[in-house]
């Protein structure tokens, strides 16, 4: 049976230097408007230390998605500048 693969990279290398891109989040947060994604979503507001540094809002619908940021917004100044997906 085969076992785990391991494989070693330099620590200094880029992104682009292993063939990765750039992602512009850290957390897309899909399905932010339902149940468990407010939830979800007003805990990584409240806790700014452990929230990502870049994250997004994503749903169905535009016009909740704004309700949900703006409610963050009240919490954490900082959700203000969420993007929207």
């Amino acid at each position: 049976a085969m076992g785990p693969s391991v494989t070693t990279e330099r620590a200094s290398a880029s992104p682009s230097d292993r063939g990765m891109r750039v992602r512009p989040f850290d957390i897309v947060l899909y399905g932010a408007t339902g149940f468990t994604g407010q939830l979800i979503a007003r805990y990584l507001a409240k806790c700014p230390s452990l929230s990502p540094r870049r994250w997004a809002l994503a749903g169905r619908s535009e016009d909740k998605l704004r309700s949900l940021r703006a409610e963050l917004t009240a919490i954490s100044p900082e959700c203000a500048s969420l993007e929207l997906l």
